[in-house]
């Protein structure tokens, strides 16, 4: 059975800010002005399934740096399901989006330090199928299920990043046997979706930049959770830091706390979430 989804693939963008903008103006920015430049585009392009746009929770980053957990040095990241790599590059290198996207783009972002992951999309856990039976029930009693809001309220998620050992197999020590240690810990009984993101392409540069230096990522990992304080309970940690001792490189797992802005989804749960929220 093939353990990745072959309806879509993901591309995502990691983002800096401009140096001469706050922080809170670039997530001012990108949320209600850039919002309206990339859904006029994306919005009716078929090829686009999902634009998700993931800010960072700077609370929760505070936290994670006071402890002394890394984490990613990003202002954001940019979240597109697509059903063709080759499509969505043709997108990105057409004349509506260089003459109407980019430029916005510009106004508070940092193109030339970006960084562009293309992966096949591993579901472990998806639990926004309740969602789907809700609607069908007409209840809206999912535990995950809140008036959606242009920041989700349903939901938190972490980004991970990391590189593995030499040799390592990562279709059995992070497919199989990492997402199964991963769901029998506490935090994996309240996990509402967790995707592995294995590279399609090397991670690249999303601008032409010869002296980016390209991080050696080998995958990512997408967990949403109702808290982050979940990601905290001290028997997930061990048991989730036991078993990465077995094949990742030491000092190269990094995450991002997130908040998510879902602008388009053409997944069914994502629209019962949303119908089901007007009740």
């Amino acid at each position: 059975m093939n353990p990745f989804r072959t309806d879509r693939f993901r591309v995502l963008v990691f983002i800096k800010k401009r140096p001469d903008i706050t922080t809170e103006e670039f997530n001012r920015y990108w949320l209600d002005e850039h919002t309206r430049v990339s859904l006029k585009f994306a919005g009716t392009k078929e090829t686009v399934l999902k634009y998700e746009q993931l800010h960072v929770n700077q609370e929760e980053k505070a936290r994670l740096k006071k402890i002394g957990e890394q984490v990613l040095d990003y202002d954001g990241v940019v979240m597109f399901d697509t059903d063709s790599f080759e499509k969505f590059g043709a997108l990105l290198n057409g004349e509506e989006y260089i003459k109407d996207v980019l430029p916005d783009e510009e106004k508070f972002v940092t193109r030339e330090e970006c960084i562009v992951v293309r992966a096949n999309i591993a579901p472990i856990v998806d639990h926004d199928e309740d969602l789907v039976m809700a609607a069908q029930m007409g209840s809206a009693g999912s535990p995950y299920l809140k008036l959606p809001t242009k920041l989700r309220k349903d939901r938190v998620r972490m980004v991970y990043t990391f590189e593995a050992k030499e040799g390592v197999d990562l279709s059995q020590a992070w497919l199989h046997r990492h997402a199964e240690v991963v769901k029998a810990t506490p935090l994996g009984q309240s996990i509402i979706k967790y995707e592995q993101l294995h590279l399609a392409e090397p991670v690249a540069g999303f601008a032409d930049n010869p002296n980016l230096k390209i991080p050696s990522w080998d995958g990512v990992s997408l967990i949403d959770a109702p808290s982050f304080n979940l990601f905290h309970d001290p028997v997930s940690q061990q048991m989730h830091e036991a078993d990465l001792k077995k094949w990742l490189v030491p000092g190269t797992l990094s995450g991002l706390p997130i908040d998510v802005a879902t602008i388009i989804d053409t997944d069914v749960g994502y629209e019962a979430s949303s119908a089901l929220g007007k009740l």
